[in-house]
């Protein structure tokens, strides 16, 4: 399998060796485990973006209809 280019922004490698300094993994701040935690670190905060925006959508969309179906029906 082949590997793609990674460079690490600094502030997101201080973050993740932080965090498993934190919670007692240390052994995990290798180069080749490090890549993959930033992997699933920029996952988990897309999931958390993109539900953000979907929960937002919905909120004003349910809003819009709710407000437009009281006065339809008055």
């Amino acid at each position: 399998m082949g590997r793609l280019p990674f460079n690490m922004p600094y502030a997101v490698d201080m973050f993740i060796r932080g965090a498993l300094r934190l919670v007692g993994h240390s052994e995990l701040a290798n180069p080749d485990d490090m890549e993959v935690l930033a992997w699933l670190l920029y996952f988990v905060v897309s999931l958390l973006f993109v539900g953000g925006l979907v929960w937002l959508g919905n909120w004003v969309i349910r809003g819009y209809v709710s407000r437009h179906s009281h006065a339809a029906t008055d």
